[in-house]
């Protein structure tokens, strides 16, 4: 196994910060399959790692697989996609953004909130 997967899957939230961290830098596209099936199905801690460091290799042609994680009933997983699909798209993404200014949860509402307030500076 690659060792930057085994930084995502491991225990240590250091090590895991320190894998987002190399992956986020160098975008090895070769991870990208594995980093989306451990945002998918992997162990709950690594779940989010996972997903950042995927959104922050793809290209804004594969943004859909990152939309599904918008409907994820774990606002922390949505709020993620959300920051994804923001930093791809840019201001094209408000249209995807706005309708979560409604979420029920307070932590997706203000981040969203404050995204889009970046976008109008």
């Amino acid at each position: 196994m690659d060792l930057l997967l085994e930084g995502i899957l491991s225990n240590n939230m250091n090590e895991r910060n320190k894998a987002i961290e190399k992956i986020i830098m160098e975008k090895p596209v070769k991870l990208k399959s594995d980093l989306l099936q451990i945002a998918l199905e992997g162990p709950t801690y690594a779940k989010l790692g996972a997903l950042k460091s995927y959104g922050n290799i793809i290209s804004k042609d594969e943004i859909g697989t990152i939309l599904e994680f918008t409907k994820n009933k774990n606002w922390h997983m949505r709020l993620e996609a959300l920051k994804c699909i923001a930093n791809l798209m840019g201001k094209d993404s408000l249209k995807i953004l706005k309708p979560f200014l409604e979420d029920k949860a307070y932590g997706v509402r203000s981040e969203v909130e404050l995204i889009i307030s970046n976008f109008k500076k």
